[in-house]
């Protein structure tokens, strides 16, 4: 509505509702602003993480939440097999039972206000068992080939990361018809761990490419 246009009587605006995915933006510039080479969305077993920043050899994990409940500071818990500290962002204040929780757990929280994330409570990696070596490996070699993006989006049929390599896997042979898996899987951002992978995993699921 223009800034000069007066609201009807009677009329209520509703405010504009925060998605996860807006949250994104705000914990992107905070983890740049410390140093960090950032990805969202990446993938780790059966689940996506929804962005992880990687300094070196030193790996934070963060999960995108309206609310700072049971189920997100369990996610976060399970990201510490691979990440040196573990961050839940959320909107508004969590309530300080919430936070107390978290913080024995070594939990990091993060407060997206105004489209800025504040640390409300900080990561304590003392607090959590050491990231698997093996994991945390196979993190920091896949991380710098991961496509950018956006992290926190909902979850929709044919939108995963496996579809979204076979579109740029397409894309990239209609240039390249007679690219090797090899050439595909160092040309093409992915999230696997080795071009024999990636082929099986493309022809498993789609036949052959």
């Amino acid at each position: 509505m223009p800034e000069d246009q007066e609201v009807p009587t009677g009329m209520k605006l509703k405010p504009t509702k925060i998605r996860e995915v807006d949250l994104y933006g705000p914990v992107k510039k905070w983890l740049e602003e410390k140093g960090y080479a950032v990805k969202p969305e990446v993938p780790f077993f059966n689940n996506n993480v929804d962005v992880v920043g990687v300094k070196g050899e030193h790996i934070i994990a963060i999960e995108l939440k309206l609310c700072l409940s049971h189920q997100v500071r369990y996610q976060a818990i399970s990201n510490k097999s691979f990440s040196d500290e573990v961050w839940v962002a959320v909107k508004g204040t969590p309530r300080r039972s919430s936070v107390t929780e978290a913080e024995k757990k070594g939990i990091g929280v993060l407060l997206v206000v105004s489209g800025v994330a504040i640390e409300w409570s900080e990561a304590d990696p003392s607090k959590s068992w050491p990231a698997e070596p093996r994991f945390k490996k196979r993190i920091l070699e896949k991380h710098p080939r991961l496509p950018d993006g956006v992290g926190g989006l909902p979850s929709m049929k044919g939108h995963g990361p496996a579809q979204q390599v076979k579109r740029r896997v397409i894309e990239y042979r209609k240039e390249h018809p007679k690219a090797t898996w090899k050439e595909l899987f160092e040309n093409v951002p992915n999230h696997y761990s080795s071009y024999r992978s990636m082929c099986t995993s493309m022809n498993q699921w789609w036949g052959t490419l």
